[in-house]
């Protein structure tokens, strides 16, 4: 999912995304948000239980980096599931 379009008529500065095919692996998560070193995280949550991992994850590491939960499903039980207060 592309968010360049939708995002960048409101934003004043140039944005750019970096995007992952795969749910990564732990340990390539932490490395891929060590080099990439993003201002905000959008995490994928289509699968609940990998989602709620990553964000468990990003959490404890990178705590100080905002998660934006997206699923094509928009099946609200999901964000709860991966979201709930951690």
């Amino acid at each position: 999912m592309s968010l360049n379009k939708p995002v960048a008529p409101h934003l004043d500065v140039e944005a750019s995304q970096r995007t992952l095919d795969a749910y990564p692996s732990s340990d390539d998560l932490r490395r891929v948000v060590r080099a990439w070193a993003p201002e905000i995280v959008f995490l994928n949550i289509e699968n609940t239980a990998i989602g709620s991992n990553h964000n468990r994850q990003l959490e404890a590491e990178f705590p100080a980096i905002p998660r934006v939960a997206l699923n094509p499903s928009a099946k609200r039980s999901s964000f709860a599931g991966c979201f709930s207060c951690t």
